[in-house]
């Protein structure tokens, strides 16, 4: 094996600790420090002391994009799932008020987000939850004694706002595939 001047080691002990020398480079420097009492004191100065220097062994894996997106996916599922839940509850409190008209803008709005969690499965699913909310929600009502509406009532509105929702995810998935890359 060739020798190194002391210059040469100074110059690949940064690609050493950043473990992107080559092996010869590498072992060239280890030679050269296993001679060299001045370059050894800096080498362990500068990497040892300051735990800069990575073994082998201690070389990062490479990051498992899948795995990573994986949980982002998941993060924005659960909050897409809060968004569509806060969305259906706070839509369905307005039925009896004068705000009422904003479920034609809330619902379709729900529908879509429904469309990114559930893809075409939305076009039941958040019906169905809307529904469920719906006789929950008057459920309530009626137990504290409190503002409910009849039977009728929330079949009625619960259908229009399932409407609502499944065209909201008929234009989402619209959108989805005419957008799509080729």
């Amino acid at each position: 094996m060739t020798k190194i001047t002391c210059d040469i080691c100074m110059d690949l002990m940064p690609l050493v600790r950043d473990v992107v020398a080559s092996e010869d480079s590498k072992n060239a420097v280890m030679n050269h420090i296993s001679d060299c009492e001045d370059c050894k004191k800096i080498y362990d100065e500068m990497y040892i002391n300051n735990k800069s220097i990575i073994e082998d062994d201690d070389i990062p894996k490479s990051i498992n994009i899948d795995k990573v997106a994986k949980k982002v996916e998941k993060k924005i599922n659960k909050y897409l799932g809060m968004i569509i839940m806060f969305g259906i509850f706070f839509g369905l409190s307005l039925t009896a008020s004068e705000e009422m008209f904003l479920n034609s803008f809330i619902m379709p709005i729900i529908g879509a987000f429904g469309y990114y969690l559930f893809r075409w499965k939305a076009a039941y699913t958040v019906p169905c939850i809307i529904v469920i909310s719906n006789f929950i929600i008057n459920g309530i009502g009626f137990l504290r004694g409190v503002a409910h509406l009849d039977i009728m009532s929330m079949v009625m509105w619960g259908s229009v706002y399932s409407l609502f929702a499944i065209i909201g995810t008929i234009i989402a998935g619209l959108l989805h595939f005419g957008l799509r890359k080729e």
